[in-house]
């Protein structure tokens, strides 16, 4: 018998039935799930460590030689904060939802952490020549190394379908808590070395337990400071809430506005269904895209449905149905824009209009997501 390499597991399973089973199986194949969620994010511990030597000739009188080398270490740890997610699962053995093959996470845009640092300096600084006539003289200071308790703020960023990028929340200043124990790392704390973290889908989705992520990032330096600095991320995210997703019934990901303000998006459920809850036109800033499923084809990263909303995501309503699909149905839904007149509509036309749909989920909580896009024609 002669072994098929099989690029899926579906195709395997129906590689082994009688032609006429195949038929069968294929008219009525279960369609790929889409779901959202929201997760949260802990940090488990986050170190960034610097070593260093450092040797500095004098360039001019007004400059001092200087040798010596140096260490810290930042050790920080807790803190948490939500993020909204979105990914696509195969049906697995009855049906049942399997780890996802694609997910999408939002961004977190606040974790902020506490701990400490160890920083020790050994560095000694010849006197300099005379400077415009002011005379000589080394540098002088009482060093102040050790340990301290430090804090930072921390960003998540999703930046592709299989990385995150860990980095200081951008906008944010903290204060050196060393006054003078001078160090010569190009990343030395308070500022934070940006760190990838390598995303699995498969860790992702409905009935998935807890998933553990890990990044590493070194950055070896050259120059007066010659030395390395190491630093790594260990974050849980464990879901809080992921319901079935709804999505535009159609190989388009927007709906038409008509000349008197109406669409009627053709919305699917996914077959782990049902899908119940809120449909809402709104305007308002969308995420920026985080899979760039075509970028390799046109250099432009696009959007792929159903996305997480930004953080603190508010828009403007412009229209809202309630809707209720029983699993791997399709449903027509009516809405018109509660401002319909040919100068609203012709303000609408180069604007980007979110379609937004909102579900309940278990625990009394709710997952909002941008499911498509509608257009005014």
């Amino acid at each position: 018998m002669t072994r098929t390499r099989c690029l899926a597991l579906a195709v395997c399973l129906l590689a082994v039935l009688p032609p006429a089973v195949q038929a069968r199986a294929h008219s009525r194949a279960v369609r790929i799930g889409p779901w959202v969620g929201q997760y949260e994010v802990t940090l488990k511990k986050t170190t960034q460590d610097s070593t260093f030597t450092y040797h500095h000739v004098a360039r001019n009188p007004c400059d001092a030689g200087a040798n010596g080398s140096g260490a810290s270490q930042a050790l920080l740890a807790g803190g948490s904060g939500t993020v909204e997610a979105s990914g696509v699962a195969p049906p697995g053995e009855l049906n049942a939802p399997a780890p996802s093959m694609q997910v999408q996470l939002g961004s977190l845009a606040s974790l902020l952490s506490h701990g400490s640092e160890t920083r020790s300096s050994n560095v000694a600084y010849d006197e300099s020549e005379a400077c415009g006539g002011g005379g000589g003289g080394g540098t002088t200071f009482t060093p102040d190394c050790g340990t301290k308790p430090v804090s930072q703020t921390y960003s998540l960023i999703g930046t592709t379908t299989y990385q995150l990028e860990w980095q200081r929340e951008l906008g944010t200043v903290q204060n050196d808590a060393f006054n003078d124990c001078p160090t010569f790392a190009p990343w030395q704390f308070p500022s934070v070395m940006p760190v990838a973290i390598p995303l699995n889908p498969a860790q992702f989705g409905p009935g998935m337990p807890p998933a553990d992520l890990h990044g590493h990032a070194v950055d070896n330096f050259t120059g007066d400071a010659t030395g390395s600095t190491t630093a790594d991320v260990e974050l849980v995210m464990r879901p809080l809430a992921i319901v079935p997703a709804i999505a535009l019934a159609s190989r388009s990901g927007s709906a038409d506005v008509d000349s008197h303000g109406k669409l009627t998006p053709r919305v699917g459920c996914a077959a782990s269904g049902p899908c119940s809850g809120t449909l809402a036109v709104e305007l308002g800033a969308p995420a920026n895209p985080i899979a760039p499923v075509s970028a390799s084809v046109t250099g432009v990263p696009t959007y792929r449905f159903p996305a997480p909303l930004r953080p603190g995501f508010k828009g403007n309503t412009l229209a809202s149905v309630r809707f209720s699909i029983k699993a791997g149905q399709k449903k027509k839904l009516k809405l018109r824009l509660k401002k319909h007149s040919a100068s609203d509509l012709a303000q609408l036309r180069n604007v980007v209009i979110m379609l937004v749909a909102t579900e309940r989920a278990a625990h009394h909580k709710t997952v909002a997501y941008e499911m498509g896009r509608a257009q005014v024609r």
